[in-house]
C-alpha cells in the first residue's frame, strides 16, 4: 500500500477499499467467461478485465461510484450492490 494512501484516507477506508477489490475480483472471476472473449480496450489482448468499466470518484466526503453501460446487466448490478454494501451501509 503506498505511503499517500495511508497519508490521505482512514485504516477504516483503507479496509472498505480492500475489500472492494476483493469483491470487485470475485465479480471478474465470476463471469471469467465474458471477459476472456474480449479484448483489453487499453491493450488490445485478451481477457478483458473488469476495472476497465468502473471509477470511483470523491466529491468532499462523499465516494461515488461509475460503472460504464457496455458491461452486461447481471454484472453491472453485481458491482454497484457491491458498493453499496461496503460504503452505503452505513
Amino acid at each position: 500500500m503506498n505511503d499517500l494512501k495511508k497519508a490521505l484516507f482512514s485504516q477504516e477506508g483503507l479496509d472498505k477499499e480492500t475489500l472492494f477489490e476483493a469483491k470487485l475480483n470475485a465479480i471478474e472471476l465470476k463471469y471469467e467467461n465474458w471477459f476472456s472473449n474480449r479484448e483489453d480496450i487499453i491493450s488490445g489482448k485478451k481477457p478483458d478485465r473488469l476495472h476497465n468499466y468502473w471509477i470511483t470518484y470523491q466529491s468532499g466526503n462523499n465516494l461515488s461510484f461509475k460503472i460504464k453501460d457496455e458491461l452486461p446487466v447481471e454484472i453491472r448490478n453485481e458491482c454497484l450492490q457491491a458498493f453499496a454494501d461496503i460504503y452505503q451501509k452505513d
